[in-house]
């Protein structure tokens, strides 16, 4: 749906996005980036809201207020001051692009000069998967999902 590059100066950016979907893809390349653990946080807001469970909080956010609803998800730029009203994505093509996002960041090799305290010797997305297990002491929803192990690694 959204088409993306890896640009080892600039960070994330879009190549290509449907009009309907470039606010969406704005949000993800500026909010997500390839922090993974903002990435595994996303898609637990989006398994949450699509599945119609209780969210695991409130979006946190500097520069987007995002809204995880059943139906829909509500994205506004705070920084955006056209006037324009929020940009709105039904919650089945949000979740759809949030997982396809996580299998793009998943893909791209690790950062050479990336310094990580906790679990270097894992890729950066395993690693991150561990820890934000061990942050909300639970098992990720994603786990056994877009080329997350159901178990380990240990």
């Amino acid at each position: 749906m959204i088409r993306y590059r890896d640009d080892e100066r600039f960070g994330l950016a879009i190549v290509d996005a449907p009009e309907p979907y470039l606010g969406l893809a704005r949000w993800m390349a500026d909010e997500i980036g390839r922090d993974f653990s903002i990435a595994l946080d996303a898609l637990a807001f989006v398994d949450a809201a699509f599945h119609k469970r209780a969210l695991p909080g409130q979006w946190s956010s500097e520069g987007y207020e995002v809204l995880f609803g059943t139906e829909v998800l509500t994205i506004r730029d705070l920084w955006d001051e056209s006037g324009e009203p929020p940009l709105r994505y039904p919650i089945d093509e949000a979740r759809e692009a949030i997982e396809e996002y996580m299998v793009f960041i998943m893909s791209l090799p690790d950062r050479a000069n990336e310094v990580r305290e906790f679990r270097p010797d894992l890729r950066a997305w395993q690693a991150w998967l561990l820890w934000w297990e061990q942050y909300w002491k639970r098992r990720h929803p994603y786990r056994g999902r877009l080329g997350i192990p159901e178990t380990g690694p240990a």
